[in-house]
């Protein structure tokens, strides 16, 4: 019954229909009532080539993958900066062996991608594809951006492995569509600050997983695996001129969103907004 209610019939061809992220909960429902059916891609494509680790896993990284693979290859893993979330993902291509596609925020970090995948894979990076920043590149291994692929949501039927990173975007309204019209339940979800203040993070367990594992900065740093730190607030006095010019600049902007009715509440709001 609860996926039935994710379905809807489609008035020209008289079947049902639902989003490609509920395709594998929709085979086990045919499976569980011996209903037989035909699946007419290929559902989860090797790669054509082999990946080896550059080198040897930190022991957290391996117990996040484990956490990872005991759940079915489909959760958050929660990690601090510096920690090597990216070759956390260069572990789950390696263990899995599938089509991946990477997905991260901004044109900036698909370079940074590309070359912390290849470096950790021992590829080259003509070895892997780009999608945006004016690229349509795909190939076995993909790094693609966020607005990319909430705009050739096709594009994602290509992929065994969905891989986000600063997974706490994917509940975005332009985003979530992203992991609805993929067909792979293989996802890999990253981020050292997951939760967010519209308390939409909570989706990502039906988007991605469960969070499956979670390591603080103060845990990491106490493991010598990061440097020690300090936080300190430096508060910074305003020059008249700094001020007049911040002063006309907020002008324009609150100007802006009232002339286009736009309620910001949250760096969220600002993000799907703006």
């Amino acid at each position: 019954k609860a996926l039935r209610a994710k379905m809807g019939r489609d008035k020209r061809y008289h079947f049902l229909r639902t989003q490609p992220i509920h395709f594998s909960a929709v085979k086990q429902a045919l499976r569980q009532q011996q209903t037989p059916f035909t699946v007419a891609f290929e559902e989860r494509p090797t790669l054509p080539f082999a990946t080896a680790l550059a080198m040897e896993p930190r022991p957290y990284q391996e117990d996040a993958l484990a956490a990872w693979l005991a759940v079915g290859s489909a959760g958050v893993v929660v990690l601090p900066t510096g920690a090597g979330k990216t070759f956390v993902a260069a572990m789950a291509i390696t263990e899995t062996g599938l089509w991946t596609l990477a997905v991260v925020p901004t044109i900036d970090l698909l370079q940074q991608w590309r070359v912390a995948l290849a470096a950790a894979l021992t590829l080259t990076i003509d070895e892997i594809g780009i999608f945006g920043g004016g690229e349509k590149e795909l190939k076995p291994i993909t790094i693609i951006t966020y607005d990319s692929a909430a705009l050739y949501p096709r594009e994602l039927s290509h992929f065994g492995l969905l891989i986000f990173d600063e997974c706490h975007h994917l509940p975005a309204p332009t985003y979530r569509l992203i992991a609805e019209s993929a067909f792979t339940p293989l996802r890999l979800g990253l981020s050292a600050t997951p939760e967010r203040s519209d308390m939409a993070h909570i989706d990502l367990e039906e988007l991605i997983g469960p969070e499956v594992y979670r390591r603080s900065p103060a845990e990491l740093t106490e493991g010598h695996y990061l440097a020690q730190y300090q936080e300190k607030i430096i508060d910074i006095v305003l020059s008249s001129e700094d001020e007049q010019r911040y002063a006309e600049q907020r002008g324009i902007y609150n100007a802006f969103l009232r002339r286009r009715h736009i309620v910001i509440r949250s760096p969220e709001d600002f993000q799907q907004k703006l």
